[in-house]
């Protein structure tokens, strides 16, 4: 069937067809970053699904933090959904990037100037916690029911959605952290007693999301973050919330730590060296690419060379 014979059928149905395709592209200044988590060229694309997991305290939420406020910086409207309830604003404005865009995330940028090459650095702006909608758990009266009680999943990402809705700005970030701590209204009705059934709603809802939200991605040209975890199985390691967002999303990216990644100073911790490792990339990247990256607490995050940050594993010490 020719393009013009379908375009002739949905005229008879009455169904106006509008070709989509990225048309904006939130560039970070780091090619090597760039493609992991998009186009190495263009950079991480609006309209598409990215899931970051990884084990706990792995860096997940501050390198989602790090995007977020680049895509602020962009003009985009960040919606941030903290399941966790866990969002620190101190945090978030500490969630800067210093990489030198012309080395490929490898010379690290401490002045105005990259010293290896000589280009500016990229933008350093943190996650403004007054510029963000903020969505968390909340204690409440819905709909006509009369008795107060705890928030459920259903209802805060349908907050998500009206806020959509109602802002209609050009361009989003929607943040959903995390997937893990979705508490859906049958776990919510049959606290700590329930049952298998009840158990299946997670990865149901999980599943429901990402049919409505791969099409919401485009609709409201947002890049959707999902941060999850991961479990250790019987046989294997897994991410939470089913099958469903290993299928839906477009770029599956898996954050770990290093042998020896805590970065020492005077014998005081001061931040973490990780690898962030894309699993799956449907925006024009290639699959198992690599980028280090390092997290310091009262810092700026730093992206080196995959090499560089795997270079100095080692044992760790506790």
């Amino acid at each position: 069937m020719t393009s013009k014979t379908l375009d002739q059928i949905r005229q008879t149905l009455g169904h106006v067809a509008l070709k989509w395709e990225p048309t904006q592209w939130l560039n970070t200044g780091m090619p090597n970053l760039n493609g992991v988590l998009g186009h190495r060229d263009k950079g991480i694309a609006y309209g598409k699904i990215t899931e970051i997991s990884g084990w706990e305290s792995v860096g997940k939420s501050a390198l989602t933090m790090a995007i977020a406020a680049l895509a602020q910086h962009d003009g985009a409207v960040v919606i941030w959904c903290d399941l966790e309830n866990s969002f620190d604003p101190v945090w978030a404005l500490m969630r800067k990037m210093q990489a030198c865009p012309k080395c490929s995330g490898t010379g690290l940028v401490k002045e105005a100037d990259c010293s290896n090459c000589g280009g500016s650095k990229s933008p350093t702006c943190g996650l403004d916690p007054e510029k963000l909608i903020l969505i968390q758990p909340f204690v409440g009266k819905f709909g006509k029911e009369r008795e107060s009680r705890l928030s459920s999943a259903q209802e805060l990402l349908s907050e998500v959605e009206t806020c959509i809705d109602v802002l209609r700005k050009p361009k989003y970030m929607i943040v959903v952290d995390s997937i893990a701590a979705l508490l859906t209204e049958g776990d919510s009705a049959a606290g700590l007693g329930g049952s298998y059934k009840t158990d299946m709603e997670h990865p149901k809802l999980v599943g429901r999301l990402m049919r409505r939200w791969v099409s919401l991605a485009q609709t409201s040209n947002a890049i959707i973050y999902l941060v999850n975890q991961l479990r250790s199985g019987m046989t294997k390691t897994y991410a939470t919330g089913g099958n469903a967002i290993r299928f839906y999303a477009h770029i599956q990216g898996r954050a770990r730590r290093v042998k020896g990644s805590r970065i020492v100073q005077r014998g005081e911790v001061i931040g973490i060296t990780g690898l962030l490792e894309n699993n799956k990339n449907k925006c024009g990247g290639v699959e198992k690419s690599a980028i280090g990256y390092r997290i310091m607490f009262k810092g700026p995050i730093e992206f080196v060379n995959a090499k560089i940050a795997c270079s100095k594993e080692k044992e760790e010490e506790y």
